[in-house]
């Protein structure tokens, strides 16, 4: 075992769900590397201190936020009425799974996102409820850049996919979700997942950073599957960048045929 699989493995070995083999292998580790013995010990007095919290009746205060976040809900999925929303998608993603370690990942995320609720000012006139209306929506915001970052950094590639999916609901000017979408396109093992990032990154191909990562991966990836994906997303976009690449396509023998003739029209269409 080493070093950067023990986040994997944290929470289920301290909720006692770890499978024997693992936990052995986890266990040998942390006799012997002293700096994951003590990121063990605290995580493991973060657990009990959590688990030691007394249950706390909302008060009106926390309710009237509560009530609040519902009603920025409510305004975003009438906007988004002809298309599924993210909440619906987290939820259809959640629902059949018993990942104990993503659920402390993501409790993490809900706990934060909850004490900002419960500390932060509650608005007692009139005049504020437009303020407070717009930070929560920016938590709201917050709260989607996190999940989609989780989600995109797992080892399961059908939770990277909702990653992929969920990213069409984050800020478009989100920098770091960009880069891990563009890191999932040049660089994920599974090509579901690839091609999934060619159609997420489509809609921001005008970012620089998104735009080299498209040719870079034009150029590199081996499966026919993306080739034609990106060959397609190239002349919407009529990217002449991508011209030297498409020659090159329809000049080796070692690409698909299907790959070749699509080059071949993407030249014609440039």
């Amino acid at each position: 075992m080493k070093c950067q699989h023990l986040a994997e493995l944290t929470a289920d070995y301290l909720a006692g769900r770890l499978e024997e083999t693992s936990r052995a292998a986890l266990e040998a580790h942390l006799t012997e590397c002293s700096s994951c013995r003590e990121t063990m010990q605290r995580s493991r007095e973060m657990w009990t201190e959590l688990g030691a919290l007394p249950e706390v009746q909302p008060s009106p205060a926390l309710r009237a936020r509560v009530e609040a976040m519902l009603e920025v809900y409510r305004e975003e999925l009438t906007r988004a009425a002809t298309a599924q929303g993210w909440r619906e998608e987290l939820v259809a993603w959640l629902k059949p799974r018993r990942s104990w370690r993503l659920a402390f990942q993501l409790a993490m995320v809900v706990l934060a996102f909850a004490a900002g609720m419960t500390l932060g000012p509650v608005p007692r006139k009139p005049a504020s409820d437009q303020r407070t209306l717009t930070q929560l929506r920016d938590d709201v915001s917050s709260l989607r850049h996190m999940i989609t970052l989780t989600l995109l950094r797992q080892p399961s590639a059908s939770d990277r996919l909702q990653g992929v999916s969920l990213s069409q609901y984050v800020n478009p000017q989100d920098q770091t979700v960009l880069a891990a979408l563009v890191q999932a396109l040049n660089s994920d093992p599974n090509v579901n997942v690839r091609v999934a990032a060619v159609g997420a990154l489509s809609q921001f191909a005008s970012d620089s950073i998104v735009k080299q990562g498209l040719l870079r991966a034009l150029a590199t990836d081996n499966s026919p599957l993306v080739q034609i994906e990106l060959i397609d997303l190239m002349v919407k976009l009529r990217e002449t960048e991508s011209i030297p690449v498409l020659k090159k396509m329809t000049q080796n023998a070692s690409f698909d045929e299907t790959v070749r003739q699509q080059a071949e029209r993407a030249l014609q269409l440039i």
